[in-house]
C-alpha cells in the first residue's frame, strides 16, 4: 500500500510544486512533522480522507486546530474502506515497519498512525510555535554522511527505499544501505 499512497502524492503535488509546510514536532530522528498545504488544502487531510495515511496520534496534538477534522476523516475512510483500509487486514505502518506482517484479528478498530509525507523541494515553511527548534537533518552529527542532506541513522539496520520517507536525494558512496541501485548519485528514483 505505500507505493500507491506514494504514487498518490506524487499525483497531487508533481515536481516543482510549492507547497507550505505548518511545523507540528520534530520525530526521534529529529526529522521534520509537519502539516503540507497547497494553497489553503492540507495535503495531509487529503491523504488521511482518502485512505493513503492513517493519523499518528503521537503527534495529533501539534495539530489542535485540524486534530478533529483527521480524526473524522480517518474513521471515514475506514468506514468506506478506501485504500489501505480496503485490505481485508490492514497492518498499520509503525507494525510494518517493525516486521509484523499481518495484522492481529481485532473486535475494535485499529489504533491510529501515520504515513509520512515526503516535502517537495519548493517549500515555503510557517512560522513555528514556540517549541524546540529542530536541527536540520545534515548538521545532525548521528546521521549517515552517505547521504547529505536527509538524516539516516548511522549504524541504523539495513533500510529499503520503502522504509524511508525519502526519494531521490543525493548519495555519496559508500552507500551502506543501496539506495542509490544505478549508482548515478540519487538514491531512491523509483
Amino acid at each position: 500500500m505505500g507505493q500507491e499512497a506514494a504514487n498518490r502524492l506524487r499525483q497531487i503535488l508533481s515536481r516543482g510544486t510549492t507547497v507550505t509546510a505548518r511545523y507540528v514536532d520534530t520525530d526521534r530522528y529529529n526529522r521534520l512533522v509537519a502539516e503540507v498545504y497547497l494553497g489553503d488544502r492540507s495535503v495531509n487531510l487529503q491523504m488521511v480522507r482518502e485512505g493513503y495515511a492513517v493519523v499518528y496520534d503521537q503527534y495529533l496534538s501539534g495539530c489542535a486546530d485540524t486534530e478533529q477534522a483527521f480524526l473524522a476523516a480517518e474513521a471515514e475512510a475506514q468506514q468506506n474502506q478506501r485504500a489501505f483500509w480496503s485490505q481485508s487486514n490492514p497492518v498499520m505502518p509503525w507494525d510494518w515497519r517493525r516486521g509484523v506482517r499481518q495484522a492481529p484479528r481485532t473486535t475494535g478498530s485499529p489504533s491510529p498512525t501515520q504515513t509520512p509525507v515526503a516535502i517537495p523541494s519548493q517549500v515555503t515553511p510557517s512560522p513555528r510555535p514556540t517549541a524546540p527548534t529542530a536541527t536540520t537533518p545534515a548538521n545532525t552529527s548521528n546521521c549517515d554522511p552517505s547521504y547529505p542532506g536527509i538524516c539516516i541513522p548511522r549504524n541504523s539496520p539495513d533500510l529499503d527505499c520503502g522504509d524511508i520517507p525519502y526519494r531521490r536525494f543525493t548519495v555519496r558512496q559508500p552507500d551502506p544501505h543501496r539506495f542509490d541501485g544505478d549508482r548515478d548519485g540519487i538514491g531512491c528514483e523509483s
